[in-house]
C-alpha cells in the first residue's frame, strides 16, 4: 500500500475546473487520507511506531481535526515511550476543538487519553506481540499449511472438501 500512495502526486484532478470536478476531487482525497490512515495504523501494529509517529505528525498538521490520527498518534508516542508527548496530543485537540467548533473530542480520544493517563498495559500488546500476517491469516482460513511444499499447487478449497468426505466415508 505505501508503494500505491507514494504514486500519488499533488492534487487530485489537479488543472480541471469543471464543476462536478470539486466533489470528485473531494472524495478523491478523503479516500487517500483513509488509505494512509490505514497503513499507518498496520505499520503500528507491525510494531513500526518510529516511522509510524513521523508520518502521523504530518498528517494531523494537515487534518488538525482528524480524530482517527489523533488517536493513532497518541498511541504511537505511548508506545514509543513518550507518554507525555501523548497526552499533550489529547491536550491540543481537545482546545482546538473547543475554540473552532465547540465540541469535547469523541468517546474514542476520551478513552485513548485515559489508557495513556493510566499507562495501561493494553496499549502495548500489539507492539509487543508478534503480529500475524494477512497472508498466514489467509492460509488459516483456507486450512493451508505455511509449510506446504511449494512445488506442487495447493488444493482447492471444493476438492479438498471432497476429499475430506471421501475419507470420512471409508
Amino acid at each position: 500500500m505505501h508503494h500505491a500512495l507514494a504514486l500519488w502526486q499533488d492534487e487530485a484532478l489537479q488543472g480541471l475546473v469543471l464543476p462536478q470536478v470539486h466533489a470528485h476531487r473531494h472524495v478523491l482525497e478523503h479516500l487517500r487520507l483513509q488509505a494512509q490512515t490505514d497503513r499507518l495504523a498496520a505499520e503500528l501494529e507491525l510494531g513500526s511506531t518510529t516511522a509510524a509517529a513521523v508520518d502521523l505528525q504530518q498528517l494531523v498538521a494537515r487534518h488538525p481535526l482528524d480524530e482517527r490520527l489523533r488517536n493513532l498518534l497518541m498511541l504511537t508516542l505511548y508506545r514509543s515511550g513518550r507518554q507525555a508527548a501523548g497526552l499533550a496530543v489529547y491536550g491540543e485537540v481537545q482546545r482546538l476543538l473547543a475554540r473552532e467548533v465547540v465540541v469535547d473530542p469523541g468517546r474514542q480520544l476520551q478513552e485513548m487519553q485515559q489508557l495513556v493517563l493510566r499507562a495501561d498495559a493494553t496499549l502495548l500488546r500489539s507492539a509487543e506481540a508478534p503480529a500475524v500476517s494477512p497472508t498466514a491469516q489467509m492460509q488459516a482460513c483456507a486450512g493451508i499449511s505455511s509449510t506446504a511444499p511449494r512445488d506442487r499447487p495447493a488444493l482447492s478449497v471444493p476438492r479438498r472438501n471432497r476429499l475430506r468426505r471421501a475419507e470420512l466415508a471409508n
